[in-house]
């Protein structure tokens, strides 16, 4: 009970803290609160470079082999934000953090959150904002899950930011801006706005709002759909929609994707798939049509790559809730494959699509 109330005793403080803080910010006061990026992938090193070069004292968790270049040159962001570039604070393990600070965002590959969960529940030893910076489904979940003692809060990011070098990222394309909320703890949106003024004041497009589930969809109705197509066939996001099998099979897995989530109760913004493909065809798909998947780069370098968290979460939670989802088990297949190192040209990927489409009679003209 002493343990509860001491820390209760420290939410009450800190959240008077960032209150004041958060109209410090609308005043245009210098104090900004600290944070820690945890990994220095293109979306890791694009917050830190900007946090820290705003003003903001930034540690940044990259791997070792980064950590060189980071110490010696910096950090740099350069494309369609602009140019940037600071001096975060480099450690190479998350157990190197030696001080606390107000917000951590954890920006890792989906399928290493748990490991950073970890790590993190032996660092933080206090209350603290940890903000899940990732692409794909059960992250947020999984780290309130392991930082019971923490405010987590999710983001939708929906702009590319590829690592172009060691310290270097270069943000190629931004469909919206970021958005910062709780999941569930509608008593956490203060929180969501402290970390959304911090992003502002550096320049990163953000806006927060109370509640993150209905945004983690719509970024994974659009990874799931764009993401391992890209990937597989190497093409662009544009060539995708326009492409007819490949449209096809985007369609099938958006309409999957909304009779899972409808299935499960989960919020969604969109009245319906259709409505959803709309937007996604008119507005998401073009401002990033010259854009190729993240993924592809994944694959193309013999990493792992986030399918478990995108199509393949889309998946399990048909299964659950009885939902049949054939065109998200065959990329999450194909995907697999390519990992385990089969060698599948665009030829045979399109032809399994197109059979799997043709048992369901969904291959249809645009």
């Amino acid at each position: 009970m002493a343990l509860t109330a001491e820390l209760s005793a420290v939410v009450v403080v800190m959240r008077n803290m960032r209150s004041s803080v958060g109209h410090e910010f609308d005043g245009g006061a210098e104090r900004l609160p600290s944070w820690a990026i945890v990994g220095a992938g293109g979306i890791g090193l694009t917050f830190a470079t900007m946090l820290c070069e705003s003003g903001h004292k930034v540690y940044l968790v990259c791997r070792p082999w980064q950590r060189d270049a980071l110490e010696s040159e910096g950090a740099f962001v350069t494309g369609l934000f602009g140019e940037h570039h600071s001096n975060p604070i480099v450690v190479d393990d998350v157990g190197k953090l030696k001080e606390e600070v107000e917000i951590y965002g954890v920006a890792t590959k989906a399928y290493d959150t748990a490991t950073v969960g970890l790590a993190l529940a032996n660092v933080i030893r206090h209350s603290a904002i940890v903000v899940s910076l990732q692409n794909g489904l059960g992250n947020v979940e999984t780290l309130m899950e392991l930082l019971p003692h923490c405010r987590v809060l999710g983001a939708r990011i929906i702009f590319g930011a590829e690592r172009i070098g060691a310290n270097r990222a270069k943000v190629t394309v931004c469909a919206d801006d970021v958005v910062i909320a709780p999941l569930g703890k509608r008593e956490w949106v203060d929180d969501a706005e402290f970390v959304t003024a911090s992003c502002v004041s550096a320049g990163i497009p953000c806006r927060s709002d109370s509640d993150i589930a209905p945004w983690l969809w719509d970024k994974v109705l659009y990874n799931a759909a764009l993401n391992p197509l890209g990937a597989l066939l190497n093409m662009t996001y544009g060539e995708l929609a326009d492409d007819e099998l490949t449209r096809s099979v985007m369609n099938a897995i958006i309409d999957e994707a909304f009779a899972v989530a409808n299935s499960c109760g989960a919020p969604l913004r969109w009245r319906d798939a259709d409505e959803y493909k709309r937007h996604f065809y008119e507005k998401l798909v073009p401002p990033t049509k010259a854009h190729r998947a993240s993924m592809l780069q994944d694959l193309q370098a013999g990493k792992r790559t986030e399918i478990d968290a995108l199509n393949g979460a889309i998946a399990r939670l048909g299964k659950q809730c009885g939902i049949r989802t054939p065109l998200n088990d065959a990329v999450t297949s194909l995907i697999r494959r390519r990992e385990r190192g089969e060698m599948l040209d665009a030829q045979r990927v399109r032809s399994e699509l197109e059979s799997i489409l043709g048992e369901l009679g969904l291959l249809r003209r645009k």
